[in-house]
């Protein structure tokens, strides 16, 4: 899938290099030792700063109502209970965490665990860009990256509300030091939708706000 924000920016030439594998469904690589061509089926998503504010309105129209707020999607807690790596604050604020624990997407074990992941929660082949293989608590906020115990199948347009809880939470933790380490991975494993930070459409929006 490819992300393509505020398209009207991008010159002529970039566009035209695109134009290629977007066509032919191929991607070819050249190097010294040789040249190699693989399939790229690709689905292509355009946003500009127009469609941003309209997606907004959408997911907060969508979301406001109490009974539209209980309709979004909880993870089964029989198959994903939450696992945690630690639950030091010191340790899960330092610089670049998330990013020397998040598991490589190539990594084996990985994809099996992905494969495992939309079995049990009977994702059919054909609709897994639908969805988001998540982690029910963040790395950022300690939670396990490599435990299938801490991964879901969340619908992909949900886990945008989810992941402003995600960075509010990690705010109230280590820069405003607000809440516990504890406390925000309990909040957040127990009901991401209610959380001490806030309603997510109340996040989205200040983070369109913010834009």
């Amino acid at each position: 899938m490819l992300y393509l924000d505020e398209l009207g920016e991008f010159p002529r030439s970039t566009l035209e290099v695109l134009r290629q594998p977007l066509e032919e469904e191929t991607v070819t690589i050249a190097r010294a030792a040789g040249t190699h061509t693989f399939p790229a089926r690709s689905t292509v998503k355009i946003l500009t700063k127009a469609a941003a504010t309209a997606l907004s309105a959408l997911l907060l129209t969508a979301v406001t109502a109490t009974s539209a707020l209980a309709a979004l999607a909880l993870p089964d807690a029989s198959i994903t209970p939450n696992a945690t790596a630690t639950t030091n604050a010191q340790e899960v604020c330092a610089r670049a965490y998330a990013h020397a624990h998040r598991p490589p997407r190539n990594d084996p074990s990985w994809r099996a665990m992905v494969r495992d992941v939309r079995r049990n929660y009977h994702v059919a082949r054909g609709t897994y860009q639908n969805y988001r293989i998540d982690h029910l608590v963040p790395i950022e906020l300690g939670g396990a990256g490599g435990d299938e115990r801490n991964l879901w199948a969340q619908p992909t347009a949900e886990s945008i509300l989810k992941d402003q809880v995600e960075d509010a939470l990690q705010r109230a933790v280590c820069r405003e030091h607000r809440i516990p380490l504890v406390q925000a991975q309990a909040e957040i494993a127990r009901d991401w939708r209610h959380t001490s930070v806030g309603e997510p459409a109340n996040l989205l929006h200040a983070y369109f706000e913010d834009q």
